[in-house]
């Protein structure tokens, strides 16, 4: 349901759908170390941050981020998705540095689990360079553009 209202932008039900969820898996597990319970925080990231509650939005990521590491450790595709939708907040935020951050994590992460080649790291790679460059860090950008084109080592 929750997912539902965020994709027709009723982004307080989402939050009130995501909420109780969390809670009730909470009481259920008597943890906040669940997987559903670091979904119900992405969800609650993301619809603070349709909101324009940016710190709100900030903080759930930063708790999924660190409830994913603890449940899966710190190579796994949902703490790669953690590092990303922490990214996508912050530059979204005009937060860069740690936006980049994030998105540094998350192309380490893809290279370490799926190989130097994988698909995701010139998708990530392109995304750094464009918080480079809209930050003005040009050179950086172009590094990172070529290596996101397969032209850079």
């Amino acid at each position: 349901v929750g997912h539902a209202n965020l994709g027709n932008g009723n982004f307080a039900a989402t939050l009130d759908c995501a909420q109780e969820a969390s809670n009730m898996y909470q009481r259920v597990v008597d943890s906040s170390l669940h997987p559903q319970v670091s979904k119900c925080l992405k969800l609650t990231s993301i619809a603070h941050y349709h909101r324009d509650e940016t710190e709100l939005a900030l903080s759930a990521a930063a708790k999924n981020l660190v409830v994913s590491i603890s449940l899966n450790g710190f190579d796994s595709p949902e703490v790669l998705d953690a590092h990303a939708n922490l990214a996508d907040i912050s530059l979204g935020a005009g937060r860069v540095p740690e936006g980049v951050r994030h998105l540094r994590a998350a192309r380490f992460l893809s290279g370490l689990m799926a190989g130097r080649n994988h698909v995701g790291l010139a998708r990530a790679c392109y995304r750094t360079a464009s918080s480079y460059y809209d930050a003005g860090r040009y050179e950086d950008a172009l590094r990172l553009y070529e290596l996101a084109s397969g032209g850079g080592a």
